[in-house]
């Protein structure tokens, strides 16, 4: 909320990079076969039951055998506008698109990565980069144009910005500069504190004032976002208790938050901001855990064997 409605891109963007930096993590210490059925395990199950749960809790009529409930099923709901407008029953789900493509070419980036990390992550930055001005040129308006037109959808700059230039293909360096930082580690982690906070802090600044506004994804944000990122890995503790259960539990809470907001306001009609922020907390919090034991945990109990 401190960054307006940007807050929200950039915790997307930076949720992309810490995927890149544990996916590349994964792959690095477990077989092929191993990591894939470790991300079909920990992925579906849980958006499975939870997007059960929320067709439940909300009373939803919904289809379960048409083509946009498809679609959401395996996830590639971003992929397919109307399937994403009419079928997700989460509100977030857009994101599970990017991170599935991020699982299937994880495999080949670490080749390259262990090739040469600095020809990588230059040749993403230069392919995201390219792909989002292209896309916001309008040359990849007409794969769009029937689905736009059967929702109703009326302005491309707003459309186009969320279904064409944030896909995979405008994020792919996002995921790419969390392997990077992976991969190098060790060198990285000696940069010193005071440059990486002050190069977070000024070029979030300018992505907001400057750029976010013209061009998203960019990778000055991701560059931002990573020396944030490097930062806090520095300085916190990760076996602390409290960080340790909501990384956790952090799955679900991203799955629930936004249909129990809705719930919170519409159904329990609690409209103040901040009452109905700290009851949806408390609720989303609670749910969250319940999932996690109930369901993830005993997924994960699978792979881990």
């Amino acid at each position: 909320p401190f960054f307006s409605s940007h807050g929200g891109w950039f915790g997307i963007q930076l949720f992309f990079i810490l995927s890149g930096y544990l996916i590349i993590k994964s792959l690095k210490k477990n077989k092929l076969s191993r990591y894939a059925l470790s991300r079909v395990l920990r992925i579906f199950p849980a958006y499975i039951v939870i997007t059960l749960f929320v067709i439940y809790l909300h009373d939803i009529q919904y289809n379960y055998l048409s083509i946009h409930s498809l679609a959401n099923l395996f996830m590639l709901q971003h992929v397919f506008p109307v399937s994403l407008i009419r079928g997700d029953v989460l509100h977030v789900t857009w994101t599970l698109t990017i991170e599935l493509f991020w699982y299937f070419i994880a495999p080949v980036i670490l080749i390259l990565l262990q090739k040469s990390s600095k020809i990588t992550l230059i040749a993403s930055i230069l392919f995201s980069s390219t792909f989002v001005i292209i896309a916001n040129m309008g040359f990849f308006d007409l794969f769009y144009h029937r689905h736009f037109e059967i929702l109703g959808l009326k302005g491309w700059i707003g459309n186009r910005n969320f279904f064409i230039t944030n896909s995979f293909f405008g994020q792919l360096c996002y995921f790419v500069l969390g392997g990077f930082i992976f991969y190098n580690r060790q060198n990285i982690l000696q940069i010193p504190s005071i440059f990486l906070i002050l190069t977070g802090i000024t070029g979030i600044i300018l992505s907001i004032y400057l750029i976010f506004d013209f061009i998203t994804p960019n990778i000055l944000t991701g560059i931002s976002l990573s020396c944030v990122f490097i930062f806090f890995m520095k300085h916190l503790n990760f076996k602390i208790s409290l960080l340790n259960y909501i990384s956790k539990i952090s799955y679900s809470f991203y799955l629930l938050h936004f249909p129990i907001i809705l719930y919170v306001k519409y159904n329990l009609h609690i409209y103040d901001n901040v009452g109905g922020l700290f009851c949806s907390f408390l609720i989303t919090i609670s749910l969250s855990t319940f999932f996690y034991i109930i369901v993830e945990k005993q997924f994960m109990k699978i792979y881990l064997k």
